[in-house]
C-alpha cells in the first residue's frame, strides 16, 4: 500500500510505473522513481519518497498466551514492520510459547518452540551400551525432551542425575555411544 507520495502535482490520465530505489528498504518512507507516460506519448520522471506498507499473511495468536502454553493460531494480514525483522513460523505447527504473547501478535521463531516430544517428569527407559552389552534402567525426565536432543534425566535405580540423548519410544541413551 502506498499511503502518500511526496509530490505537489501529478499529471492526470498518465500511465505510471514505480521503481524502488533501494532493494533492502521496502516499507516506511521509501525512495522511489515514478515514470509517467502521458497520452501524447511523452514521458516524465520523478524521484521522490513515498510512505509504503507491505502486508503479509502470517500466523498470529488467537488469544493471550503465557510462556510454556500451547499456541493456538489463525492467519492474519499484517504489515511487515510489525515483524521487526523476525521470521514467522510455518502455519499449522505444534508450537508452545517461550515468551508471553498477546492476542493478534505474530507467531515468530524467537517467540515459540516446537512442542516437546516428552515432558518433564515423564518416566523413560535409560539405555547404556558397551559393545554387545546393553543395560536398561528406569529413569525420569528432569526437563522437556525432543528426539535427538540432549536431556537431563534421573536414574531411579542408582538415584543419580545423568544426561543423554532422547530417542523415540521414551528411551534415553546415556553413557558413551558405540
Amino acid at each position: 500500500e502506498v499511503h502518500s507520495i511526496q509530490l505537489a502535482t501529478l499529471p492526470e490520465n498518465a500511465s505510471w510505473t514505480v521503481e524502488l530505489l533501494q532493494d533492502d528498504h521496502l516499507y516506511g518512507t521509501v525512495p522511489i522513481r515514478l515514470s509517467a507516460t502521458l497520452p501524447n506519448g511523452s514521458t516524465r520522471r520523478y524521484t521522490t519518497t513515498a510512505s509504503v506498507s507491505v502486508w503479509e499473511e502470517v500466523p498470529v495468536a488467537t488469544t493471550a498466551i503465557a510462556p510454556g502454553q500451547p499456541v493456538v493460531e489463525e492467519m492474519a494480514r499484517i504489515p511487515l514492520e510489525r515483524l521487526r525483522g523476525e521470521t514467522p513460523v510455518e502455519p499449522g505447527g505444534n508450537w508452545r510459547a517461550t515468551v508471553s504473547m498477546g492476542k493478534g501478535q505474530p507467531i515468530t521463531a524467537n517467540r515459540v518452540e516446537p512442542w516437546p516430544t516428552a515432558l518433564r517428569g515423564q518416566n523413560v527407559q535409560l539405555v547404556a551400551q558397551a559393545g554387545n552389552l546393553t543395560i536398561a534402567a528406569p529413569g525420569r525426565l528432569e526437563q522437556d525432551a525432543w528426539i535427538g536432543k540432549t536431556v537431563r534425566v534421573y536414574n531411579l535405580a542408582t538415584q543419580a542425575f545423568l544426561t543423554g540423548t532422547y530417542e523415540a519410544d521414551g528411551k534415553v541413551r546415556v553413557g558413551r555411544q558405540p
